[in-house]
């Protein structure tokens, strides 16, 4: 089933039914629908109010997508339980209001589809009461004169209006331009073969219909084939162009790969090169330490030897003092006694060789003590200049160290951009592999709808033949019927014409019955019997 919501005005009030179809219905069969439909709800609405019958004008469809209503100009876009809205002609009754559309309702009529679902072989009976179904679009029991004329003019029959005109007016017993069902089957026993006429036709039309609906659907189908086709070849060729910009990626990625990996290799290489060069300073470093370590013991060695000469200048000088103390008390024994002063000339001069001689140690004590001076000053320079050249050292090693560190930081943060750029890569390759997957089913697709789409226009061509068929067996069998149809009628109007005259005759037999034959006139009845 193919159902829509329908909404309209109704009295003041917004009425929105749920209208079910075979199939897709035309703009046609859906305006019929829909008239019929909502002329029951009038029919149940109106009350006491003298109002006209519902019909028509436009509709219009709310498009989800956009977001607006936009006028109904083709079947194809209706969908499933698509919005519309039915403009009714203009007429004293109705005025078109602003409200809220409520929820839809089950419309209270099927759809026409079904009008004449009525077994293979039908009875007279069955047959006038399809049609009779058929004609009643408002389902009030009685057919006027718009809905008798509609049915013709769906059924094609061969008559004029005036002609149509007639039959409803022959149809219509009481005269109140309304047809009832009794009226209806009195019409039908006058009329037997236009009765089989409208059944047959109004069913070949209600097949045509369906089969207008079925060419319609194929038609849509082909055109929505057609449709994803260029929709499938356009994606094709955004996944054509995603591939080709993928694999330009990929190629990027991989230069980029090789880049950053030469660059590892130049981090390693320099890595290798900085830790020779602290393995080389750290032995340096080992043998400066070995030096100063033999420069301290020389430094030992001649600090030992420079109090050992201190000692002997102490000594030296302490010696000299005693001199000196000799010298004077010998001074002073010779002041007193000049006497010995010869005596003594001799030991006097060997204590004054004595003294030249402690002085001359002396000397020779502070010209050690001023060599050992400035040994021990040589030997402090040299372990200041050693030290100086260890701490230059140990801060070359800790540059070297530091070098390495941020050569071993380098190589870490290369080691995972070549790790960053070869899962790139593999997501590269993996979306290109995606890419090729997906351009394979979409060209899978696009030759499944060419052959759906080939399929689908040779069952249009199939139906549209056996349509073309049905049209002309329709068309060959309306000529053969017609002159059948003008014959029943024209004998329909010889018999009531000989009806009416049979009745005048009858009328006039009495009439003269009336006045010859009354009481009083005997002479009269005498005479005619004798005659």
């Amino acid at each position: 089933m193919f159902t829509v919501l329908v909404a309209s005005d109704l009295f003041g009030e917004k009425v929105n039914l749920e209208v079910e179809f075979a199939m897709r219905p035309s703009l046609k069969q859906l305006g019929e629908m829909v008239e019929k439909c909502y002329g029951i709800e009038v029919e149940e609405r109106k009350g006491s109010r003298d109002v006209g019958r519902y019909k028509t004008s436009r509709f219009q469809v709310f498009e989800e997508g956009r977001g607006k209503w936009v006028d109904l100009v083709s079947g194809n876009q209706l969908s499933e339980y698509c919005q519309l809205y039915a403009f009714q002609q203009p007429n004293p009754w109705h005025k078109e209001v602003r409200a809220a559309i409520p929820a839809p309702v089950k419309a209270k009529l099927a759809s026409h589809a079904s009008a004449l679902a009525v077994p293979d072989d039908p009875s007279h009976d069955e047959k006038v009461s399809a049609i009779f179904d058929d004609m009643d679009l408002n389902n009030d029991r009685h057919i006027d004169s718009d809905e008798f004329h509609r049915c013709c003019s769906l059924a094609s029959l061969p008559f004029t209006t005036a002609t149509i005109t007639d039959l409803f007016l022959k149809a219509d017993l009481n005269q109140d331009s309304l047809v009832s069902y009794s009226e209806f089957q009195r019409f039908a026993e006058l009329y037997p073969s236009l009765i089989d006429s409208l059944y047959h036709r109004l069913k070949f039309y209600w097949e045509d219909m369906r089969l207008q609906g079925e060419m319609d659907a194929v038609k849509d189908a082909i055109q929505a084939a057609h449709e994803n086709e260029r929709h499938a070849k356009a994606a094709f060729e955004d996944r054509v162009k995603d591939v080709a910009a993928a694999e330009a990626r990929l190629a990027t990625q991989e230069r980029e790969v090789h880049v950053k990996v030469d660059k590892l290799r130049r981090c390693e290489d320099d890595a290798r090169d900085a830790a020779r060069e602290v393995d080389r300073n750290r032995k340096e470093f080992g043998i400066k330490e070995q030096d100063l370590a033999l420069q301290k013991e020389k430094e030992r060695i001649k600090a030992q030897g420079f109090e050992e000469y201190k000692q002997e200048t102490e000594k030296a000088l302490q010696r000299t003092g005693h001199t000196e103390r000799d010298i004077g008390n010998v001074e002073s024994y010779l002041r007193q006694t000049e006497q010995l002063h010869s005596d003594y000339v001799s030991g006097a001069e060997r204590e004054g060789a004595k003294t030249q001689s402690a002085a001359h140690e002396l000397q020779k004590a502070h010209d050690g003590a001023k060599i050992g001076a400035e040994q021990r000053r040589q030997a402090e320079q040299e372990v200041a200049d050693t030290i100086l050249l260890l701490t230059e050292l140990d801060n070359k090693i800790g540059i070297e160290q530091q070098e390495v560190k941020a050569a071993q930081l380098r190589h870490n943060a290369a080691n995972e951009n070549v790790n960053r750029c070869s899962g790139i890569k593999q997501e590269e390759q993996n979306l290109l592999q995606s890419h090729r997957d997906r351009e394979q089913e979409l060209n899978a697709e696009r030759m499944a709808a060419e052959r759906r789409s080939e399929a689908a226009a040779m069952d249009v061509k199939t139906i549209e033949d056996q349509n073309n068929e049905f049209h002309n067996e329709i068309s060959e069998t309306n000529e053969r019927e017609r002159p059948l149809l003008e014959q029943e009628i024209r004998l329909r109007e010889q018999r009531d014409s000989l009806e009416l005259k049979e009745t005048a005759l009858r009328t006039d037999q009495k009439t003269f019955y009336h006045h010859n034959y009354q009481p009083g006139a005997g002479t009269n009845q005498t005479s005619l019997r004798r005659k």
